[in-house]
């Protein structure tokens, strides 16, 4: 499969429509994003081989090259263009690759670039345990707010991301009050993946050390630690741009530690359980 896509970049893509095979001869090789090489997104170590075009940009400055069926660019300056040259010096390259041998096999990640900053907001259902307690007391069931800031590392020539954030879960009702601070890491896995939209599917665990929950009428209030989890999947606009936008749906259970009774409320509260919705609004930096 990735011999078919590749082979299709070359035919559609000009700048990589006629290939060679290089070296990069430097310790590293830096790989950009775009032609003007102000977006390094990773780089690639000394020996290793690499599929690029035969036709140099910038007069000669930058080539193209394919990382997981994606166009980038390196400087010529980081690389032997000359097979000859790489046999004379061949005590430092390994030359055993396949004729499409794509650079993201030797593409290392750098954990300083392709980080961006999100806030999100969402509601999320509440559940059983919550609504029978709210009956109990004569209350009216509303939907958990959640607002949260969150890191994401977010690599365009990988199909994972993953990401830890903090946050807040708010309920406010005629009786009933809750607020949970949280933490949370998630782990995506792109299903579709280009740069205007990614559908990836979601996991993330999820702790708070002191969830409060308070009855208005009594002023009575119990903590307790929390921890859950949640599966599900987010959509991407614009995903490896400077802004890009999210829409997310998790199912997501969040467990209460011990939670002490309420006086005169006999329903236990033992977790919240059901679906959240939300947006976000993501920043590269």
């Amino acid at each position: 499969m990735k011999i078919i896509i590749l082979g299709l970049l070359f035919v559609l893509s000009p700048g990589l429509r006629a290939a060679q095979d290089v070296w990069v001869k430097s310790e590293w090789a830096i790989v950009y994003a775009d032609k003007q090489m102000l977006s390094p997104i990773g780089k690639i170590r000394q020996g290793k081989k690499i599929r690029a075009s035969d036709v140099p940009r910038q007069y000669g400055a930058i080539i193209p090259i394919a990382v997981n069926g994606q166009v980038a660019y390196v400087y010529t300056k980081d690389l032997i263009m000359n097979s000859e040259e790489a046999v004379s010096d061949g005590h430092k390259f390994n030359r055993q690759f396949d004729l499409f041998y794509e650079a993201s096999d030797s593409f290392m990640d750098d954990l300083k670039q392709n980080n961006h900053f999100i806030a999100s907001a969402g509601q999320m259902i509440p559940g059983k345990d919550w609504k029978v307690m709210s009956n109990e007391v004569g209350d009216s069931v509303s939907n958990a707010t959640m607002f949260k800031i969150a890191f994401e590392h977010r690599p365009p020539f990988y199909k994972v991301a993953w990401g830890a954030g903090l946050g807040v879960y708010l309920i406010s009702q005629k009786q009933l009050q809750m607020i949970t601070p949280m933490a949370d890491m998630s782990y995506n896995y792109a299903l579709l993946k280009n740069n205007f939209l990614n559908i990836e599917a979601s996991i993330k665990g999820m702790v708070s050390l002191q969830a409060t929950v308070k009855v208005q009428s009594t002023g009575e209030d119990k903590h307790c630690a929390m921890w859950g989890y949640g599966a599900g999947g987010e959509a991407v606009l614009f995903p490896y741009s400077t802004l890009s936008f999210k829409g997310h749906l998790y199912y997501q259970t969040m467990n209460f530690e011990d939670f002490p009774q309420l006086t005169g409320i006999s329903a236990p509260l033992n977790r919240i359980t059901g679906m959240e919705m939300g947006v976000s609004v993501s920043y590269l930096f």
